[in-house]
């Protein structure tokens, strides 16, 4: 707050020379495509030597709201507030007891977000201009999923599991059985961290009052908290969130 409260006093003292149409509030709304940066390898341990895994990215969701602080007519701050989705889809094959196996999960990681990011405006005319924008941002996970269908090739069974990964609340569905939750367990708690940080940049183009643009979430922490055994470190790697968007937007 304290940075924010400096922010906007900075503004006022440049007032000569900022932007004429002062502050902006919008909202934003994304498309998205997100990975967690990992590798094959620890999800395959459990396959056997045919076993094969595919990471995937997930198409996820974000909308919230911006804030625009002109400094210096080229030189504003973008401030957001949003909720995002992001996470990853991994397709496995494989045999388990010598039976066939293929699976199909998505994990899902659901995030309150606020990038904070210094703005270098390209002025076109008084109605259009190009925004380059690039800052840290800071995110908490408040859902987090994972979905998961796997096929057996033992009497052609077929099973829907879904869990919360912070609360370990989860369901097994075999076929066309009824859906039951079973209460929150630690047994079923997945090992996130609900913290994440990274940098945040991006490039949009503005038309009088609208917004179109692209930006890349680049997480730079390990989100996964698993103990390690000595097998499974040997193809371990950190679990980061990395994240595409493509927005559209609308200032007030």
């Amino acid at each position: 707050m304290m940075f924010l409260f400096t922010l906007s006093a900075s503004a006022q003292l440049v007032s000569a020379a900022r932007d004429t149409q002062g502050v902006k509030i919008g909202i934003r709304g994304s498309v998205a495509f997100s990975t967690m940066n990992q590798k094959a390898a620890p999800f395959a341990l459990y396959l056997g030597k045919d076993g094969d895994v595919a990471l995937r990215p997930l198409a996820a969701y974000a909308f919230g709201f911006a804030w625009n602080i002109p400094v210096l007519e080229s030189f504003h701050f973008n401030i957001e507030l949003k909720y995002t989705m992001k996470g990853e889809r991994i397709k496995s094959s494989g045999s388990i007891q010598y039976h066939d196996y293929k699976s199909v999960r998505s994990d899902r990681l659901s995030y309150i977000e606020l990038p904070i990011q210094p703005q270098f405006r390209l002025n076109f005319s008084p109605q259009k201009h190009l925004n380059l924008n690039a800052g840290p941002y800071v995110a908490f996970a408040v859902i987090g999923c994972e979905k998961e269908r796997i096929h057996f090739d033992y009497r052609g069974e077929r099973y829907d599991v879904r869990l919360n990964v912070f609360t370990g609340r989860s369901y097994t569905k075999n076929g066309h059985d009824k859906r039951e939750w079973t209460p929150g367990s630690e047994d079923f708690k997945a090992f996130y961290n609900r913290f994440d940080f990274g940098v945040a940049f991006g490039i949009d183009y503005v038309i009088d009052r609208f917004h179109v643009g692209v930006s890349f979430d680049l997480g730079l922490i390990d989100i996964y908290e698993l103990e390690l055994t000595e097998l499974y470190e040997l193809f371990y790697t950190p679990i980061k969130n990395r994240t595409a968007l493509f927005t559209l937007g609308f200032d007030f």
